[in-house]
């Protein structure tokens, strides 16, 4: 399987191993409705570690707008978050149509010991504004951090080819 988005192609993946949460007809149609913005998707690695992907094709310049830099973090936010929650709402709740759309190996995580990873993918980005920029997104992510130990980073295309999630 592979997943084209903002100029990538994620993949390739084992369809059992990939929940494409954007793609999903129970999250169109209940939750996009009402505002809920989605990552594109979440993909459970050979290892085991759940990761929750976002790509977009550039960021905004915080020097010429600030509020238009800090709104596109908070995007980021709401959208990794809602993700999680979705997933975890798919995994706990055995009665809800969600739970049929996650195929059995991500609903068999062991949640106690496996990795979740935020990944968010900016293809183009220089090297050196990766740490200021994972640095910001960890602040939003900070609760997180304390209740799952989670890590989220902002990586560009060579980063994400070299972990395994670019054709």
């Amino acid at each position: 399987m592979i997943i084209e988005e903002s100029g990538l192609r994620f993949g390739p993946f084992n369809p059992e191993q990939i929940f494409h949460i954007e793609k999903s007809s129970f999250v169109s149609s209940r939750l996009s409705t009402n505002g809920i913005k989605i990552c594109e998707f979440v993909y459970l690695s050979e290892l085991g570690d759940l990761m929750l992907v976002e790509a977009k094709s550039s960021v905004p310049d915080p020097g010429k707008s600030k509020s238009t830099y800090e709104d596109f973090f908070w995007n980021i936010f709401e959208k990794l978050d809602n993700s999680f929650q979705i997933l975890l709402a798919g995994y706990v709740t055995r009665d809800m149509p969600l739970n049929a759309e996650i195929s059995a190996p991500l609903l068999a995580v062991d949640w106690q010991e496996a990795a979740i990873r935020f990944y968010l993918v900016i293809p183009e980005v220089p090297d050196q504004y990766l740490p200021p920029m994972t640095d910001k997104l960890n602040r939003l992510f900070k609760r997180h951090h304390s209740i799952w130990r989670m890590e989220i980073k902002v990586i560009n295309a060579r980063i994400a080819q070299s972990i395994g999630l670019l054709v």
